[in-house]
């Protein structure tokens, strides 16, 4: 039964025909050419949370994930959904014509720009009423300062993503994440020790500047973007469409977010930044191993999905999706829970 429950089979298909073994070998094979970024990323997410956890202790780990939480929510409301927007729109109608996609990008960018500068300058000079948000103090005012000097490249990151990765270009985004993130836990781990909680922030957005970097080198390499050609100008016609997209994008995932936000803000008010790290540490063990499986699937889902305009084949498709993560997520959670108190004690 619960077997029938888990992979849905029905009394009369118990012979696993119900899989699609060669779509799932598809799934599988796209989603594992970005499976060593995913790996490397939550390799470098562990040993973060080891680090925070040895110099800063229980209650850092909490201000820790409570400005994370904040960056987080800025990442989906500044940007207008518009980076998983993109991501969507560039599936859904094909272009993969340098033109094309030098018309989209240069919009695309003009779209986040104006939202980021107004965001930062309010983030920059409310700061105070900001920290009293988040922490019921005012003592985190430095922090939610230095969150807004480098908000712009945390939002440029997430905009470069969503476009890096709706091309069929797997290998360049793999190779970008990997850079990044090996090159921000080093930031982390010096910074943590010599810094201490201001050293961690300025690690943890470092991986976002040097990826804007590096993401600038390469679509001038692949003649997507130049400063020369670069304007100001928004196609009304693109505009309306790509915030139609975006529109879903915006509201979910700023939602989701704004949730965990206010979770962590009622355990602080409540019980505590101390208590508030006791939950991070918690949750930060299942956001783990669901987001390696949903990183890597997204890869192959979303330009899939995006696609498909039957909803014959929209329901197919989704009904695949949910079997292979059946399959990987059931295992993963019983070794979890087998592993339990090692992962506690090899993490904190």
């Amino acid at each position: 039964m619960l077997f029938r429950t888990v992979f849905g089979i029905n009394k009369s298909r118990l012979d696993l025909k119900f899989i699609n073994f060669r779509l799932i070998k598809n799934i599988f094979k796209a989603s594992s050419q970005i499976s060593v970024s995913t790996v490397i990323v939550f390799a470098c997410s562990f040993l973060k949370n080891k680090i925070f956890a040895i110099y800063l202790g229980v209650a850092g780990i909490g201000i820790v994930s409570q400005l994370t939480s904040f960056i987080n929510l800025l990442n989906f409301v500044v940007p207008l959904g518009i980076p998983n927007g993109l991501s969507k729109y560039v599936a859904e109608k094909d272009l993969y014509q340098s033109n094309e996609l030098k018309v989209l990008f240069n919009n695309s960018l003009n779209l986040v720009i104006a939202p980021t500068i107004i965001a930062a300058i309010f983030i920059f000079f409310f700061a105070n009423w900001i920290s009293v948000q988040l922490f019921s103090s005012e003592d985190f005012t430095l922090y939610v300062k230095i969150i807004a000097i480098l908000m712009p490249f945390v939002i440029f990151n997430s905009l470069f993503e969503g476009f890096f990765r709706s091309l069929d270009r797997i290998n360049l985004y793999v190779k970008l994440n990997i850079f990044a993130n090996i090159f921000g836990i080093f930031v982390i781990v010096l910074g943590t020790i010599l810094f201490g909680l201001l050293g961690g922030l300025v690690g943890i957005l470092s991986i976002n500047i040097v990826y804007v970097f590096l993401s600038i080198y390469f679509v001038i390499k692949l003649d997507i973007f130049s400063f020369k050609s670069f304007n100001l100008k928004i196609e009304k016609e693109f505009l309306v469409k790509l915030i139609k997209v975006s529109f879903v994008f915006l509201v979910s995932g700023g939602l989701f977010q704004l949730t965990l936000l206010i979770i962590r803000k009622t355990i602080i008010s409540d019980f505590g930044i101390y208590y508030n790290g006791i939950y991070q540490s918690t949750i930060a063990v299942s956001l783990n191993y669901f987001g390696f499986i949903f990183l890597s699937l997204s890869t192959y889902s979303v330009p899939i999905i995006s696609k498909l305009f039957s909803k014959d084949d929209i329901n197919n498709e989704l009904n695949l999706n949910i079997r292979y993560i059946n399959l990987l997520i059931v295992p993963l959670v019983a070794i979890a829970f087998i592993s339990r108190y090692l992962i506690i004690a090899v993490l904190y």
